[in-house]
């Protein structure tokens, strides 16, 4: 039971983490060609004006849900960890609908370098608890 509340802490830390993370490179990166660079900075997926007022809404949305379902004492923790997959996932189709064929390309990159690094992964503050051997990085 405990280890279902942690799971969801940590998927719902998560989401707000990615879309923190995402407010922030949004209002900090520089117009395309600022740095020299045509295509702009690497970070930047050339949104339009109206591209990151509906992104800003979306994910305004799906905070709100997210806020919404963790002070929804009524659902299991199973269906509480369940409804918020469905709402990271419908949030990940919403931002997905409203950008072009290139920003998707560029966003789907970006998700397997960071996996390919292990982004968020880690033996963490109570060691390796999965039993794998980890190797080091090169």
């Amino acid at each position: 039971m405990r280890r279902n509340h942690i799971r969801i802490f940590i998927s719902i830390f998560f989401t707000v983490c990615v879309f923190t993370l995402a407010a922030t490179s949004l209002s900090a990166q520089e117009p395309a060609g600022a740095t020299g660079d045509p295509q702009g900075s690497p970070r930047d997926l050339g949104l339009t004006d109206d591209q990151k007022a509906q992104l800003k809404a979306i994910k305004q949305n799906a905070k709100e849900q997210l806020q919404a379902l963790k002070n929804d004492e009524s659902l299991s923790p199973e269906d509480r960890r369940a409804r918020a997959q469905e709402i990271r996932r419908n949030t990940r189709e919403q931002i997905a609908s409203i950008l072009t064929t290139e920003q998707r390309q560029i966003l789907q990159d970006r998700r397997e370098q960071r996996r390919e690094r292990g982004f968020g992964r880690g033996p963490g503050k109570h060691g390796n608890r999965s039993g794998r051997k980890l190797e080091p990085n090169p």
